[in-house]
Formats: structure tokens, C-alpha cells, sequence
């Protein structure tokens, strides 16, 4: 019996071992995608805070490329990506989000970029209300599909989302 204990030790950490790096790699896979996801918002940020501040046409069209770089460079290292065993519709959704934002880059950023720079901002307003609800309505789908994909990737991967 004293000779079957160290051999149940190692046992028990090896399972223990194998276990925990499963899970290490989903939660990396995971917390790769949200890692692209922050990149993004951040860009975002910085460009909505220039629409808003009082800068140059030069600055909205610097935080418009950054802005324009980041979705491009995001949504391809999510499509690069390897995928963790039992990801791949949480990076089907990942690339979806991606792919929508690079969208709203090309179509509605450059619109309010655009906006902003014209010497009759005051009388758009209407208009830039439309393009945040589109936008909104856009995003909202595809952040929706991809948080039901990363709850069921985490639970069947023993981990929580914080």
C-alpha cells in the first residue's frame, strides 16, 4: 500500500495538471478575443472623444485611421487565431463582431467623421442620431451572439466570466 501512494500522487497531479492547462487554454483563447475586443474599444473611445472635443480635421482623420487599423488588425489576428477545441463558435462570433465593427468603421465612423468636420454640425444632429441608433442596433446583435457563445464556451470549459 505505501508503494501505491506516490504513484497515486503522481497520478492525481498529472490529472490535476492536464485539467488545469485545459482550462488554462481555454481561458487564453478566451481572454485572447476579449484582449482584441479592448483594443478596439479603445480606439473607439479616443475617436468619439475627438468627435466630441475641440480638435482639427487632421486629429479626427488620425483617430479615424488608428481607428480603421485596429478593427482591420483585430478582426484578421481573430481569424489567424488558433482555435481552442470546442471554440469554434465562440470564434465564429468573435470573427462576426469583428467583421461588423470593421463595417461600422468603413461606413458609419467615416460618416460621423465627416459630419463633424463640416461647418454645419449644428444642423446635423438628426442625422448623426440615426447613424448612432444603426450603429447601436448593429453592434448590439453581434456583442449579444458572441457573450451566449463565450458563457456556454466557459461553462463547458469549467471557468466563469467576470
Amino acid at each position: 500500500m505505501k508503494a501505491l501512494k506516490p504513484i497515486i500522487g503522481i497520478a492525481i497531479a498529472i490529472a490535476v495538471s492536464l485539467f488545469m492547462s485545459r482550462g488554462d487554454g481555454a481561458v487564453k483563447f478566451n481572454n485572447s478575443i476579449i484582449a482584441e475586443q479592448n483594443k478596439v474599444i479603445k480606439k473607439v473611445e479616443a475617436f468619439t472623444t475627438g468627435l466630441t472635443g475641440n480638435v482639427d480635421s487632421q486629429k479626427i482623420e488620425q483617430l479615424f485611421s488608428d481607428l480603421q487599423k485596429q478593427t482591420k488588425d483585430s478582426l484578421s489576428t481573430i481569424m489567424t487565431m488558433k482555435t481552442y477545441k470546442g471554440g469554434e463558435d465562440l470564434k465564429e462570433k468573435a470573427m462576426t463582431l469583428f467583421s461588423v465593427y470593421t463595417e461600422l468603421t468603413e461606413n458609419e465612423f467615416r460618416e460621423l467623421a465627416t459630419i463633424v468636420q463640416d461647418d454645419n454640425f449644428a444642423a446635423s444632429q438628426d442625422r448623426i442620431s440615426g447613424i448612432l441608433s444603426t450603429m447601436s442596433q448593429k453592434e448590439d446583435s453581434a456583442v449579444d451572439a458572441l457573450l451566449v457563445s463565450q458563457r456556454a464556451f466557459a461553462e463547458k470549459n469549467g471557468f466563469q466570466l467576470k
